[in-house]
């Protein structure tokens, strides 16, 4: 049921685009059954290597998995933080698709319907949901504007498009998701946690 709603809902906003001119002719859907429940639920998430590294460190992360009636289990995943970042307080985001998605696509009322071109770049780069995500959310700003995600943006960029905000056509955040790392998740997942760390000073770039 929740793959047909899923297929009905991306089919629906092509469909009822009003910048469509073509016929639709044909849907092809690739399907393969497994006779079983493949929910997996996120539990717990955490770091393992210190949670005051450097900028250009290397993290572990290590995230509790636990798929529908079975034991829980942990897996590990290794991510590089971005020589760039400057010392101070920093979030990781440990997720499912779906909220890796709004992260970086955070919902907004539009102007007015979105052309067929922003609603096919949306639905290309929506993220697989049997894997689980790592993503660093950076106090660097973030756009959406015509179905693609825009980060770490220059302030004179961000000027630039405030006026779009204020029409609905574009959207900003104060705040970029970066995604630094994924692993198979064996199941589809569900669940997300935030990790808090510290950048310490003395790494980085020289």
């Amino acid at each position: 049921m929740q793959a047909a709603l899923l297929s009905g809902l991306h089919f629906q906003s092509l469909y009822a685009n009003g910048a469509r001119q073509t016929t639709v002719r044909a849907i092809d859907l690739n399907v393969q059954v497994v006779p079983r429940r493949m929910q997996v639920t996120l539990e717990a998430a955490r770091l393992i290597s210190g949670d005051s590294p450097r900028a250009g460190d290397t993290v572990l992360v290590e995230a509790t998995l636990r798929p529908w009636q079975q034991p829980a289990r942990n897996i590990r995943i290794p991510i590089t933080l971005p020589a760039r970042l400057a010392p101070g307080n920093l979030r990781l985001l440990v997720s499912d698709a779906g909220t890796l998605d709004r992260a970086l696509d955070p919902p907004r009322p539009p102007s007015h319907p979105p052309d067929l071109a922003a609603v096919l770049a949306q639905d290309r780069r929506l993220h697989s949901t049997d894997r689980v995500y790592v993503s660093l959310l950076v106090p660097e700003t973030q756009a959406d504007l015509a179905g693609q995600t825009l980060q770490s943006l220059p302030l004179s960029v961000a000027n630039a498009l405030e006026p779009l905000r204020s029409t609905q056509e574009a959207g900003l955040n104060g705040e970029s998701a970066l995604v630094e790392a994924d692993a198979p998740a064996g199941g589809v997942l569900n669940g997300f946690q935030v990790i808090n760390l510290h950048i310490d000073p003395g790494g980085g770039l020289h």
